[in-house]
């Protein structure tokens, strides 16, 4: 099957899963339950999520900003202008152009270079929402076969083991890495240089920053759910963290909608709490997060030249 073919059926299974998920949704929200919690709301928890917000992007642009300047001189702005184009082409785009849109809107290193650092910071990210989910899903209470309970374990145990190597011994990882070989070719070549020129230091910023990101945005829903029922704070908190893992392991989403509030909205109705306040939480969240950064973005994508869009070049 060729790549192209393949992209297609990637694509029309996201939608496929769009059209799915708009239909539970439909058929499972009673929608005046879900307006009344939104008109009765404490408004004290709104503001504190909506502060979390605030502090979680902070450190997102940060340590975008961080990671550009070890190789170029980058304002905050910029840095910020970088990630908010790359959000709106990761909802125009079916394909996840978002991922490495960023490179788009950094004019001073060459794209392959900032495609890879885009690389490094996903990497960090994924490590940190799927240890934390795959160690949250051990203690849901379901029974699970003593075979998953040590693939579980093992996986775990796999990505602290990764993330022990990049921030610990950068070296060892590159070495272990090298032995891949479509890493060494193309985008995966860049990617390998990246982690041979880091180092310990710097890679510990980055992990800090990624941490401190992903507790400030847990945060930001923990608040948001508990501004619509105010005792919903641990099932907020094992929900959220457990339904970034599923995102995160099964990345078919539509302008970034899908897997995330469906499981969210099934993970409350589970532990008996209503799945509008999953939902209205969600909505939250995607409108903040997602949707304000995109349409921020649409006045450095709205600028962009045809030779902006030339991969590789400077």
């Amino acid at each position: 099957m060729s790549e192209r073919s393949t992209k297609i059926i990637i694509n029309m299974a996201k939608v496929l899963i769009l059209v799915v998920v708009v239909w539970y949704i439909i058929i499972e929200i009673d929608y005046k339950k879900l307006l009344l919690y939104i008109r009765t709301m404490e408004l004290h928890f709104f503001l504190i999520a909506i502060v979390a917000f605030s502090a979680g992007m902070f450190f997102n642009i940060a340590k975008w900003r961080f990671m550009l300047s070890r190789h170029i001189p980058v304002s905050f702005r910029d840095a910020a202008r970088s990630m908010m184009g790359g959000y709106t082409l990761s909802l125009l785009t079916p394909a996840r152009l978002g991922e490495v849109g960023r490179c788009f809107f950094v004019p001073g290193l060459e794209k392959r270079k900032t495609v890879s650092l885009v690389g490094i910071d996903k990497m960090f990210n994924i490590s940190i929402t799927t240890f934390l989910g795959v160690f949250f899903l051990q203690f849901m209470p379901l029974k699970y076969p003593l075979t998953l309970k040590i693939i579980v374990y093992f996986f775990s145990l796999f990505i602290l083991t990764f993330i022990i190597l990049y921030t610990r011994y950068p070296k060892v990882l590159y070495r272990l890495l090298f032995r891949i070989p479509f890493l060494r070719k193309g985008k995966g070549e860049e990617f390998l240089i990246a982690v041979e020129k880091s180092n310990k230091k710097d890679n510990i910023i980055i992990f800090l920053m990624t941490l401190a990101m992903y507790l400030f945005y847990l945060l930001e829903f923990i608040f948001f759910s508990m501004a619509l029922a105010p005792g919903s704070f641990i099932v907020a908190l094992n929900g959220y963290v457990i339904s970034l893992f599923l995102k995160t392991a099964l990345p078919l989403t539509v302008a970034d909608w899908g897997i995330k509030e469906v499981s969210l909205m099934e993970f409350y109705m589970f532990f008996g709490l209503s799945s509008e306040i999953a939902l209205g939480a969600a909505l939250f969240i995607y409108f903040l997060n997602i949707l304000l950064p995109a349409t921020l973005g649409l006045a450095p994508v709205l600028k962009l030249k045809k030779g902006d869009l030339l991969y590789g070049k400077k």
